[in-house]
């Protein structure tokens, strides 16, 4: 009663390297989704940057706090772009990449803190109360 399975025999150590398999395998079936989830959403922040440079050109830069704001969203879609193609080398990779781990938390710094900066500034423009309605209609 109660004996380790270290000891316990040939068919025990068989049980336990099936079960360590089992783990590994799983552990990769979860590497190969963040893969593909990492390259869907790296595919979206190159779209959204693009949309961003065409309504930064619509835009202009009369204003500088709107120029801004533009030139700070793109940089940091740029660097979520960064971000997601440094998780894909890391997660679609069958070995550790630690140094594609540490891109992409580099890259997310710079593209929360350029981020957090743009919506500071457009939160002046987007929640001035003179431009907000006075009342809401409701239509059905």
């Amino acid at each position: 009663l109660g004996r380790r399975l270290d000891g316990a025999g040939p068919l025990a150590r068989l049980v336990a390297n099936m079960k360590a398999k089992e783990q590994q395998q799983h552990e990769r079936d979860v590497d190969v989704a963040m893969c593909v989830f990492d390259a869907v959403q790296g595919a979206s922040y190159v779209v959204r940057a693009v949309k961003q440079v065409i309504g930064a050109i619509e835009d202009g830069c009369l204003d500088p706090k709107v120029c801004s704001v533009n030139v700070l969203n793109l940089v940091s879609s740029f660097a979520w772009t960064a971000q997601f193609i440094s998780l894909l080398v890391g997660d679609c990779s069958t070995q550790t990449h630690q140094p594609a781990y540490c891109a992409a938390d580099i890259s997310d710094i710079a593209a929360s803190t350029a981020s957090l900066v743009a919506t500071s500034i457009s939160l002046e423009m987007d929640c001035d109360a003179s431009k907000m309605p006075k009342k809401i209609e409701i239509v059905r």
